[in-house]
């Protein structure tokens, strides 16, 4: 039937807009992995900001913890990179004083580490997390597949009824 067309035609669509936020996680995800939040963060923003229409809660939630780790992971490697410049300073004496927290070093691996195992896990879990989403051949809930048998009923009992040129029966009269 015509609404059947129609609505797999609107399923492909919200797929094809699913997918690019899947693949936008993935390369995203895969980018931090590899050390480089800072350039991907902005396309990562962009290309997700629309999800919360596409997805549930679940998937919403995610890409928020995404972002927030990924702030919070660019301020650790931040400071890692001052503390090492300060250091570097100090040993080749352009500093004269260099008296970091004791344990600085340790706490900022420490977070880093963390984080990144953070967004590991989630990268080898995130097929999981989105597979209800993008499987276009999901059990559909109770009432779609009521919907669905009662319209297959209904499209084989018209091709009946006009095969055989017959008309409905009608009601009785009272």
């Amino acid at each position: 039937s015509q609404w059947a067309i129609q609505r797999k035609h609107l399923d492909h669509a919200l797929f094809d807009k699913r997918y690019k936020v899947y693949m936008a996680v993935d390369k995203y995800l895969t980018a931090a992995i590899n050390g480089d939040i800072h350039s991907g963060l902005k396309n990562f923003l962009s290309q997700t900001a629309h999800a919360e229409f596409l997805f549930g809660q679940d998937i919403t939630d995610f890409l928020r913890d995404i972002q927030e780790n990924s702030i919070v992971l660019a301020v650790v490697q931040h400071g890692i990179h001052e503390y090492l410049n300060s250091q570097h300073e100090y040993e080749t004496g352009l500093i004269e004083d260099f008296q970091p927290p004791p344990n600085t070093m340790q706490t900022l691996n420490s977070q880093q580490t963390e984080l990144l195992t953070w967004f590991i896990k989630n990268h080898k879990h995130r097929n999981e997390m989105f597979r209800d989403y993008l499987d276009l051949g999901a059990e559909l809930p109770w009432y779609a597949r009521l919907e669905r048998d009662l319209n297959a009923f209904s499209d084989r009992l018209d091709k009946t009824f006009n095969r055989n040129n017959q008309e409905w029966p009608k009601s009785p009269t009272v």
